[in-house]
């Protein structure tokens, strides 16, 4: 009965504070209280989405209503994950879009730097977290620069220091949240927050280099990133080329 109100009232009057208060006014348990803030707080989100305007109105709530404020920490801590989760799909669909797009694009063309070049020009300008992408290739025993997008990069990095090479060593993806707190962090641009590498392997399995994303926000990066952008290295060597007609 009580959700049932919430949602009447929620569809009634959309976000009038004051009727939200008048709702809860006669809600003597804090548990329950806090559940039906969240609940609208869910709503609130998914209707304007707009977190910080959400978060106010949690907090305008709390005060009127001088419920439990364990139990409205705890469903704000709730909600943030709900965001995370949101997020994460909202990236994913951008990912799937962009896979969707190299897919065709990456036929045109057997060339595989011309490939890489596409793939980096494609990131960059529809990921608009990502402030520096290109790519790092091993030359005897040597991190050099190859293609990329952003702030003029170093050209050379110094071995076995900074997140490229613990990518090359370790033959894996790196995220680093805060390149600040990275032991031996190469800052080739101060803006830099945060930064992902993901190794470039060829249909052989050779490692070649590395793809290097920053982000000029902390925290930008995570597992969505990390598995789709192995998956678009994997379509430079995988997508197979289709001779335009007027070529044969």
């Amino acid at each position: 009965h009580f959700f049932s109100k919430i949602r009447i009232i929620w569809v009634i009057y959309g976000i009038s504070i004051n009727k939200i208060i008048s709702c809860f006014s006669n809600v003597r348990n804090p548990k329950i209280a806090g559940q039906g803030i969240l609940f609208l707080a869910l709503g609130y989100r998914n209707k304007r989405k707009k977190v910080l305007q959400c978060s106010l109105l949690i907090d305008r709530i709390r005060f009127n209503l001088n419920t439990s404020k364990f139990v409205i920490f705890a469903n704000k801590r709730l909600y943030m994950v709900y965001c995370k989760q949101m997020e994460h799909s909202k990236k994913q669909g951008r990912y799937d879009r962009l896979k969707t797009q190299l897919a065709e694009l990456l036929t045109k063309c057997e060339n595989t730097e011309a490939r890489m070049a596409t793939v980096i020009a494609v990131l960059h300008h529809k990921m608009d977290y990502f402030f520096w992408t290109g790519f790092y290739f091993l030359q005897n025993d040597r991190l050099i620069v190859k293609m990329y997008q952003g702030p003029v990069a170093c050209m050379e990095l110094k071995k076995d220091t900074g997140v490229c090479w613990e990518g090359i060593n370790q033959r894996k993806i790196v995220v680093v949240p805060d390149v600040h707190a990275f032991p031996g962090h190469i800052a080739c641009d101060s803006r830099s927050q945060s930064e992902i590498v993901v190794p470039l392997f060829n249909e052989k399995h050779e490692l070649l280099g590395v793809l290097d994303v920053d982000s000029d926000i902390a925290g930008a990066f995570d597992f969505v990133d990390a598995e789709n952008l192995k998956q678009i290295l994997d379509m430079i060597f995988s997508v197979p080329y289709k001779k335009p007609d007027n070529l044969l």
